[in-house]
């Protein structure tokens, strides 16, 4: 049929984007060997979400404000150990690449598309930390809100790299489908266990309380929820609609 779009090929190898991201995440962590200790937990305290500062800020403050914005972003390029920005950076290399060429991140457009969705979940996990936290002096560090939103986009997308029927992109899986039902329980009952002396055990820390659950699921449930929306903003369902 004409009008048709030439058969995409998706690209090999690792995503540039995602190879950025765990640059950034890496060199980031670096920092704590480079400065004095003192100096970089200040430095983790000034970038990660502190419910309480953002509770006692003053709204006409706006560089106090920009601030405290600032850190909903910020808050998901910092780790507290070696284990922690590890394992992060496994999860983003796994469920960043599968989102990335679902959104075709090499392109300008899906680049945005896909920068979108991991920023936008970061944010909402931020400000779901700040609800759950009740204005407590304790942060929110790390990407495992946000990554949690790409791994529930990949259950999306039946936890395909490409997702692609022919030169078309296949359809999110229906949110209440079996599959994604299935996924979305185990998970959400994993992250459960952190209340738990089995906490530990299941996500291998000797302080299972120090892991935030809530943002865990938050960010996996924001990705389920969002991801096809981003999808169509990636225009995934106008090129079905070529066919």
């Amino acid at each position: 049929m004409a009008g048709h779009e030439p058969a995409y090929t998706p690209p090999t190898g690792i995503p540039p984007v995602i190879l950025v991201l765990l640059a950034i995440n890496i060199a980031v962590y670096a920092v704590r060997f480079a400065v004095p200790a003192g100096l970089y937990e200040g430095l983790i305290r000034f970038f990660a979400v502190v419910p309480g500062r953002v509770a006692s800020t003053d709204p006409d403050n706006l560089l106090a404000l920009g601030h405290e914005l600032m850190t909903f972003v910020t808050h998901a390029f910092l780790h507290g150990d070696f284990g922690h920005v590890g394992f992060n950076c496994i999860w983003l290399l796994i469920f960043g690449t599968m989102m990335a060429s679902r959104f075709r991140a090499e392109t300008a457009s899906g680049l945005i598309v896909f920068l979108s969705f991991y920023l936008t979940a970061a944010v909402f996990c931020g400000i779901v930390f700040v609800f759950v936290s009740l204005g407590e002096n304790v942060l929110l560090i790390g990407a495992s809100g946000a990554l949690s939103a790409l791994m529930a986009g990949g259950v999306r997308i039946g936890f395909k790299r490409f997702a692609h029927l022919g030169p078309l992109p296949a359809p999110p899986l229906p949110i209440l489908d079996k599959r994604v039902i299935g996924v979305s329980l185990v998970y959400i009952l994993l992250n459960l266990t952190l209340v738990t002396p089995l906490g530990g055990l299941v996500f291998m820390t000797d302080e299972p309380g120090s892991v935030a659950w809530e943002i865990h699921i938050a960010g996996f449930l924001f990705g389920l929820v969002t991801m096809p929306f981003f999808d169509r903003l990636a225009g995934n369902d106008a090129r079905r609609e070529l066919s």
